[in-house]
């Protein structure tokens, strides 16, 4: 997926819809809520995990609702996940196309008889949207992972299991 970001900024209200897309994912994955996660894509899109030099993980390509759907229970493996969405910037690429650039900081909390381990992974989304009537999906999503670490979790103990 190759994004220009060379074009004009999107308005407030833009901003403010593609940014929903980014946190209805966020919240989605961490409530393990496939509905949600894929509200926030078009039916045929691509997403595409990156993983961070040097890290065991190995690259992903899904297509569609269907492989798309099976992200969110693949959190399983931890306690809990919290993805914490930051700096966005996003700008048309057309009328009914944008692109945008979204951070975001998700932890994967562990725990353990010594304690709770985060595994932190500082990742960069590279997105393509198409508008569909007043709103947008994302049609194309680059995970790029810039970071990832695993330690203890600050402070100790994690809040408990929200009860999903």
């Amino acid at each position: 997926m190759e994004h220009g970001m060379a074009n004009d900024p999107v308005d407030a209200e833009t901003a403010t819809l593609l940014r929903r897309l980014s946190m209805r994912y966020a919240e989605g994955m961490d409530r393990r809520a496939p509905d949600l996660v894929l509200s926030a894509f078009a039916e045929d899109a691509v997403l595409v995990v990156s993983p961070a030099p040097g890290s065991a993980m190995r690259p992903t390509r899904v297509v569609g609702h269907r492989a798309i759907a099976s992200l969110p229970p693949a959190l399983e493996a931890w306690a809990s996940t919290v993805h914490d969405v930051r700096a966005a910037t996003y700008t048309v690429v057309d009328g009914a196309t944008a692109e945008g650039l979204v951070d975001c900081v998700a932890h994967h909390l562990t725990h353990t008889p010594e304690g709770t381990d985060d595994r932190v992974m500082h990742i960069r989304y590279r997105d393509r949207y198409q508008r569909v009537g007043d709103d947008w999906v994302i049609t194309e999503r680059e995970v790029d992972v810039l970071e990832d670490a695993t330690g203890p979790f600050p402070g100790g103990a994690a809040p408990e299991d929200d009860g999903r």
